[in-house]
């Protein structure tokens, strides 16, 4: 089984391609996803993107908050108003570190796909929101440390590699 690549690894800035076929190998790591993010203990984690497991393919996955587990295959999300999020955020690829990213959206609009390939189109909001919007970050190679102002970005750099020496 696959594990959770940890930052800085190369693969975690790193574009992933649009999924041309929806095949039994998506299937597959769709459920390995699942099996990761099923598995960790000690930290909670709503949401997974392909590339955070070395696989550069725009899939990512959320459990909601009433329990419901969703794939989202090729996601393009848009933002419903102006409004902004004010959830605390935090990442699998850098475990027990968490933080404000002010240039989240509170109520989006997500279009995606099943892993049969057929179109779906979901709305989302709060902590919802946050994390399908970071999780397509990832998808994009955009990681969240990158989201955070200049100085912010360096404190939380350092703090992570304090903690995991």
């Amino acid at each position: 089984m696959r594990e959770i690549l940890q930052y800085p690894h190369v693969d975690l800035m790193t574009s992933c391609k649009e999924v041309k076929e929806f095949d039994s190998e998506l299937r597959e790591i769709s459920k390995e996803m699942w099996r990761l993010i099923s598995s960790i203990e000690g930290v909670s984690g709503m949401g997974l993107a392909a590339n955070q497991i070395g696989v550069l393919k725009r899939i990512f996955i959320v459990k909601c908050l009433d329990g419901t587990q969703m794939t989202f295959v090729n996601p393009i999300w848009e933002a419903d108003d102006d409004e902004r999020a004010l959830e605390e955020e935090g990442c699998l690829s850098t475990p027990h570190l968490y933080d404000f990213i002010s240039t989240r959206y509170q109520n989006i609009t997500l279009k995606a796909q099943h892993l049969s390939g057929a179109k779906f189109e979901v709305s989302a909001y709060g902590v919802e929101a946050v994390c399908v919007q970071h999780e397509c970050d990832h998808l994009d190679g955009v990681f969240w440390f990158d989201r955070m102002p200049k100085n912010v970005r360096k404190h939380m750099i350092n703090k992570w590699e304090k903690m995991k020496k």
